[in-house]
């Protein structure tokens, strides 16, 4: 999904993604979508409540948790604050490379790329990371995760 052009509120390659339609784009593309939230409550900060759930309309608590940031694995969601310090969320990743902390994004400066959650930058700003509750399904379908979705 590398160089998908940033479009907000979008949610495939062609429209173009936010940062939250590239992670329903990944779930839906290996067969596990996530829920699409309603119009106007797109914004992670919508949905990371006390810091304890990723949650909308108590929608997305019932398939994702939030996990010790050790514990990543490929597909886990790197959720970030706007300014370290504040608990305002305002982006996320999907994890590639755990060992590295290496993270697939998209940002309205640049299309989909790749950073480290070891950047200053990013490092600052981590907020948690979240999983996929049924992650067993993800690990058996990451064989036919599509050419366009891997590292």
């Amino acid at each position: 999904m590398e160089g998908v052009r940033y479009c907000h509120m979008g949610r495939s390659p062609e429209q173009g993604f936010d940062c939250l339609g590239q992670v329903y784009y990944f779930f839906k593309r290996i067969g596990l979508p996530v829920f699409v939230p309603p119009e106007g409550t797109r914004y992670p900060r919508d949905y990371w409540k006390a810091g304890v759930s990723f949650t909308y309309l108590n929608k997305l608590s019932e398939q994702f948790s939030v996990i010790p940031e050790r514990c990543a694995q490929f597909g886990d969601v790197y959720v970030f604050v706007a300014k370290p310090g504040t608990g305002m969320v305002a982006h996320t990743g999907i994890v590639m490379d755990p060992a590295v902390g290496r993270f697939q994004h998209v940002v309205q400066a640049r299309p989909t790329g790749y950073n480290t959650i070891r950047e200053r930058f990013w490092a600052a700003r981590l907020h948690g990371v979240m999983r996929y509750r049924r992650m067993d399904l993800l690990h058996r379908r990451v064989a036919s995760v599509p050419k366009e979705l891997k590292v």
